[in-house]
C-alpha cells in the first residue's frame, strides 16, 4: 500500500501549484472554477501523520479544482518516496475523509490580495494560524519568506502571458474590487503592473 506523508507546508505547496497552474493557463485567473481553500480538518484514525492523534483538528491548505468534466477533485501536497509530490482525489472522498470543520475559499485574486497584504503564504484567519504547531510555522516561515520574493515576479509573468483584453478585463475587476473595500494598496499596485504593461506592449 502507497504511504504519503504530510510535507508540512502545505500553505507553501498549494499556493505554489496554484501559481503555476494559472501560469499553463491564465484565464483561471477570472473564474472560481480553481480555487485555494484554507480550512481546519480532523486527523483520520488511520492518518500518516504520527504527531497529531486521531480526530485532532488541524489547520490545512488545499486546492478546489472544478476545470474538468466530471466530479470536483482536490488536490494535496505530500511526501512520497523522500519527493513532494501532488496528488488529487475526488472532493467527495476527501470531505468524509478529512471531516472539514471550518474553510474559507479563496479566488486567484483574493489569493493575490491576502498573500500582498500578509506577506505569507497563510494561513490568513487567525483561528488557522493558531493551530498550526510550532514546528511547522518556524519551516513555513523561511519558505514564505522565499514565497514573497518570488510572487511578484510570477504575477509580472502572468501579465505578461495574458492579452490586451484580458489585462483591461482584470484592471477593470482591480478596480471594482477597491471600491468593494478591497485593500486600496493592494488593488493600486496591480492596476500600476496592468498599466506598466500594456504600455510596454504599446512601445513595441
Amino acid at each position: 500500500m502507497t504511504t504519503i506523508t504530510p510535507t508540512h507546508s502545505c500553505f507553501d505547496d498549494m499556493l505554489a501549484l496554484l501559481d503555476a497552474r494559472v501560469k499553463e493557463r491564465s484565464a483561471l485567473a477570472f473564474g472560481r472554477s480553481l480555487r485555494l481553500v484554507h480550512g481546519i480538518l480532523l486527523c483520520p484514525p488511520n492518518g500518516s501523520d504520527e504527531s497529531l492523534a486521531p480526530d485532532a483538528p488541524f489547520a490545512h491548505a488545499w486546492i478546489e479544482d472544478e476545470t474538468q468534466d466530471g466530479e470536483p477533485i482536490v488536490w494535496q501536497s505530500g511526501i512520497l518516496d523522500d519527493h513532494k509530490v501532488a496528488f488529487a482525489i475526488p472532493r467527495a472522498e476527501f470531505l468524509i475523509a478529512m471531516r472539514p470543520q471550518a474553510q474559507t475559499a479563496y479566488t486567484c485574486r483574493e489569493v493575490w490580495r491576502e498573500h500582498s497584504r500578509t506577506g505569507t503564504s497563510g494561513p490568513w484567519r487567525p483561528e488557522y494560524l493558531a493551530l498550526c504547531r510550532r514546528d511547522v510555522d518556524a519551516m513555513a516561515a523561511f519558505a514564505g519568506e522565499q514565497a514573497a520574493k518570488e510572487i511578484g515576479h510570477n504575477v509580472d509573468e502572468l501579465y505578461a502571458d495574458m492579452t490586451v483584453e484580458q489585462l483591461r478585463e482584470l484592471y477593470s475587476a482591480f478596480l471594482l474590487d477597491r471600491r468593494a473595500g478591497a485593500t486600496p494598496s493592494f488593488c493600486d499596485d496591480r492596476c500600476r503592473a496592468i498599466v506598466d504593461e500594456l504600455a510596454r506592449r504599446a512601445r513595441g
